[in-house]
């Protein structure tokens, strides 16, 4: 008794205690039976379960930002790129519609002076393709009297039947 109320005193002269009286357990051990003991077991095996699978939800949720940081990272690169070819294309779609416009000027100037250059409007058919076309259709009039052939020639020959 005598050392738990000195205690008692040391921790009334606290200012943290405002003025509530702490609870001093007694110096023996504290008794369980076997199933406070097999609980608190169950419980500690159950506080690293919890804590190991913690620490792993943890580790998962900073790797998952690092790969969340290193697609936005590629993303954005990415994203500049297509800026870029973007930009190119717009140029590029500039450059065609100068071209056009001096090959219209040229083609009008050539036209109306009555040069050598032909018109870029006109289709004009090659020496191969109009021998391409001439041997295609001999071979359609050649594979039509063919047939014809074989159609004349099959008939019975004449009036009489055998004796």
């Amino acid at each position: 008794e005598r050392r738990g109320d000195e205690a008692g005193k040391v921790l009334k002269s606290l200012p943290f205690t405002m003025g509530l009286e702490p609870v001093i357990l007694p110096d023996d051990e504290v008794r369980m039976n076997s199933d406070d003991r097999r609980d608190l077991q169950e419980a500690k095996v159950k506080n690293r379960e919890t804590t190991a699978t913690a620490k792993r939800a943890l580790r998962i949720a900073r790797e998952t930002q690092d790969v969340a940081g290193q697609t936005l990272a590629s993303l954005d690169g990415q994203t500049h790129k297509i800026r870029q070819l973007d930009d190119k294309m717009v140029g590029m779609k500039e450059d065609v519609k100068k071209s056009e416009s001096y090959l219209r000027y040229i083609g009008r100037a050539c036209v109306c002076c009555s040069c050598c250059v032909k018109d870029p409007t006109m289709k004009e058919e090659g020496e191969w393709g109009k021998q391409v076309k001439r041997k295609q259709k001999k071979e359609k009039k050649d594979e039509a009297a063919a047939a014809k052939g074989k159609g004349a020639g099959g008939g019975p020959r004449g009036g009489a039947g055998p004796p």
